[in-house]
């Protein structure tokens, strides 16, 4: 069956930001992660083997599991958080498109500048209900953390080593 046949093809949930407000957040694509790392080259793979390493990657997604990755990815890397729901929000980093700051405004930025500064001034409660959420739909029990983990870093390790032609 074709993915435009399904009804609901890209499982979302929703981050309550107050009482009557939300956004949906997706589980994170290559596309994704690729992106992430190239804007964030040595901070990201280094983080990344960092939180790899020092916490194991044994079973599913909880709160035991998830705190302290969150807790290193707050101190060391907030950016890198910001940019991580910015992109499961489905803001594509690459879109140069300019739109105005606010209605009516001439000052324009581009979407993904927009978004990641208004995730920036979420609250961290907000921050790290979008990170659990997304973390649920990234990872499964065919791709557990532990898996996930060593394929990235096993792809993070070729892309380093890669040397440009010529």
């Amino acid at each position: 069956m074709s993915l435009r046949k399904l009804s609901n093809p890209i499982r979302k949930l929703n981050v309550s930001v107050s009482d009557s407000e939300s956004f949906a957040v997706r589980g994170l694509t290559p596309a994704d992660v690729v992106g992430i790392y190239y804007r964030h080259a040595g901070q990201a793979s280094d983080l990344f083997e960092s939180i790899v390493n020092k916490h194991q990657f044994e079973g599913g997604i909880d709160t035991d599991f998830v705190m302290p990755m969150m807790a290193d990815l707050l101190h060391e890397a907030p950016e890198i958080m910001v940019e991580i729901i910015t992109a499961a929000m489905g803001i594509d980093a690459r879109d140069q498109t300019l739109v105005p700051l606010f209605d009516g405004s001439d000052l324009t930025a581009t979407v993904w500048a927009i978004e990641t500064e208004l995730v920036s001034q979420l609250s961290f409660a907000v921050q790290i209900d979008a990170l659990m959420k997304i973390g649920e739909l990234t990872f499964t029990s065919e791709m557990p953390p532990k898996k996930f983990g060593a394929l990235i870093i096993g792809a993070l390790s070729k892309m380093a080593n890669k040397t440009p032609l010529g």
